[in-house]
């Protein structure tokens, strides 16, 4: 029998078939940290990574945890584990940036450069943290994705950057000959486009194209802007 632990680390069963994780499907997270209390207060929890941590009301560090520019995980750290409040790792670079920074500049128009935020910053809800220190501007807000931009190019392993090429009308024709100009051989669709529609409007974009560059598209309401990825 165990009397006594430097750190215990659950991961709770959770439903398969959920639609949408919850931290209430899980098992009762208090009745985790009464179980193993008599052990050590040093308590690490894995959870759905899509909770936000505004719906953990426990006193515990948030880390998500994203692995190669995709949401991973969660885990909540409890006792002296609890260094943060919110926090996000990026792997394998395991680079950091946790909660307490703010600063949120933005801008109407796309600059030299644009970028998508990872999607474990979003969750985490750490855009301020993320673009303090650095000289980035909010653009666009949709949905499901935050998009930055900037006069000079910006390393950082929660971005991933573009160079614009070209900012035109939202209008296949515009669009179209911009892209042959460019030299396009190919599309990437980015933004919020329904998946439904995506395949049939890249196809569309492409039919004309003989070019030799692999361009990005990102499409917001009124302007579409053409990037090549850095």
């Amino acid at each position: 029998m165990i009397n006594k632990a430097d750190i215990v680390f659950c991961d709770p069963e959770r439903l398969a078939s959920e639609i949408e994780r919850k931290i209430e499907n899980i098992t009762i997270i208090s009745e985790i940290l009464d179980k193993y209390s008599s052990l050590t207060k040093n308590i690490a929890i894995e959870v759905p990574p899509q909770i936000g941590p505004e719906k953990i009301s426990f006193d515990c560090e948030k880390e998500y945890l994203s692995f190669n520019f995709e949401l991973n995980r969660l885990n909540l750290y409890f006792g002296s584990l609890k260094k943060n409040d919110v926090s996000v790792v990026s792997l394998p670079s395991e680079e950091k940036i946790v909660n307490g920074a703010k600063r949120q500049l933005g801008t109407k128009n796309a600059l030299e450069y644009i970028y998508d935020v990872d999607k474990a910053v979003l969750k985490a809800d750490l855009i301020s943290e993320l673009v303090f220190g650095l000289d980035v501007f909010i653009f666009k807000r949709t949905k499901k994705n935050l998009f930055l931009t900037s006069h000079s190019s910006i390393s950082n392993v929660f971005l991933t950057g573009f160079s614009v090429l070209n900012n035109v009308p939202n209008n296949d024709f515009e669009i179209i000959e911009a892209l042959k100009k460019l030299d396009a051989k190919s599309v990437i669709l980015r933004g919020e486009i329904p998946e439904q529609d995506y395949w049939q409007l890249r196809t569309k974009f492409e039919n004309d194209l003989t070019g030799t560059e692999v361009l990005h598209l990102f499409m917001f309401d009124g302007n579409a802007l053409i990037c090549k990825k850095l």
